[in-house]
């Protein structure tokens, strides 16, 4: 049962990591997709920050990037229990 309910969060983790691709490209800014690469896309749209990414850029894209650092720890939590 936990497997499909596993399977859903990993694919709109992954949705959520690739809508960020397009927008930070548009701003030279070339980030890894893949929920493996979460921490690596956050650092660099944090780097990017009043750079290469506005002000107003990067409050829109730092909504996704929220969605995707929760569903990355709460991915590692569920992992983490399923493994005890």
């Amino acid at each position: 049962m936990l497997f499909p309910v596993d399977l859903c969060i990993t694919v709109a983790a992954n949705h959520a990591g690739q809508c960020l691709a397009g927008p930070l490209a548009e701003y030279g800014v070339i980030a890894p997709q893949g929920l493996p690469s979460v921490p690596k896309v956050i650092e660099l749209a944090e780097k990017a920050r009043g750079t290469a990414l506005p002000e107003l850029a990067w409050r829109c894209i730092r909504l996704i990037l929220a969605q995707l650092e929760d569903v990355h720890a709460r991915i590692g939590q569920v992992e983490r229990e399923i493994m005890i």
